[in-house]
């Protein structure tokens, strides 16, 4: 009975240590996604607002193959932005319910 209580009790030190590793891996991904969300966001958000900007100017352009092109362009870019950011915004939805800040 008595080792039967110090293989119970390494066990239940073993599983302490575990949980606690696991905790600590938690802690430092959650703190890498904010970081990485944070560092993506913020050019993001310049892209589009030059996509935004960059629409004002287009009656600049002559009339034409260049203006469609631009147009074009400008679209496609807008829509990869606006992709990534939803992307983004998962990422932080996920972290949020992840970290028990939103409940489903």
């Amino acid at each position: 009975a008595l080792i039967d209580m110090q293989q119970l009790e390494r066990a239940e030190a073993e599983i302490r240590v575990q949980a606690s590793s696991a905790a600590a891996a938690s802690d430092a991904r959650s703190k890498l996604i904010r970081v990485m969300m944070h560092d993506l966001r913020s050019p993001l958000i310049s892209t589009l607002n030059l996509v935004h900007s960059m629409d004002r100017f287009e009656h600049l352009l002559p009339e034409g193959q260049d203006r469609v092109a631009f147009r074009e362009e400008m679209s496609v870019l807008g829509a990869c932005a606006h992709t990534m950011e939803n992307i983004v915004s998962d990422f932080t939805d996920f972290e949020r319910i992840d970290s028990g800040q939103v409940i489903m």
